[in-house]
């Protein structure tokens, strides 16, 4: 299973159920892969290394930690956008899914593979994180984080201030190359101007 740059996480641990037939191959498995305990539902319709599929990989409660090894599977806008944020940790509940279309032909018939499309879904709590542009340390955070190869989506969410400040931020981070374009309304209500700000 590719996901970004041609890397292939391994799934360490696994059990589950696995049906090679006709039409392609099915699977449902629960294992490690790479820093957290996932389960994997597969299915492609073939049996060919460049056979459509569908993959789905669930985590539940787990700790993402200051440096995730998971984070250099991601795709390239997200990767940017945690490196932004000084030692982000959290509970989270994941779901990324992977999606590899049919191949076409190109003008001179030969089929083209297209790359596997990522997409997924963050749904955090208890979490702590700085953005490196404004180092001021938020405590606290949930929310949710939705996310593809071309875009980051910041929906509902809150934290504190060290010194109990109230903060909400929903928006956008784009990616047209290494230039992302950030679009974040962020709210903060009861902040003292004091040295911690």
């Amino acid at each position: 299973l590719e996901l970004t740059g041609g890397r292939t996480p391994p799934m360490r641990g696994g059990s589950g159920r696995i049906v090679f037939g006709p039409g392609g191959v099915e699977a449902n498995l629960v294992g490690s892969l790479e820093d957290l305990t996932a389960s994997v539902s597969f299915r492609s319709t073939g049996l060919g290394g460049d056979a459509p599929y569908t993959c789905t990989i669930t985590a539940r409660d787990f700790l993402l930690e200051r440096d995730p090894r998971l984070r250099g599977y991601a795709p390239p806008v997200v990767q940017r956008s945690l490196m932004k944020f000084s030692g982000p940790t959290a509970m989270l509940d994941a779901e990324f899914r992977i999606e590899r279309k049919a191949g076409a032909a190109d003008a001179s018939g030969k089929v083209i593979t297209p790359a596997p499309e990522i997409a997924g879904t963050l749904t955090f709590r208890n979490g702590e994180a700085a953005y490196d542009e404004l180092p001021y340390r938020l405590r606290d955070l949930s929310g949710q984080i939705d996310f593809n190869t071309r875009e980051v989506r910041l929906t509902s969410v809150r934290g504190r201030g060290m010194t109990g400040a109230g903060m909400f931020a929903e928006g956008l981070i784009s990616q047209p190359a290494d230039d992302a374009e950030v679009d974040i309304r962020l709210t903060i209500a009861d902040a003292t101007l004091d040295q911690v700000l």
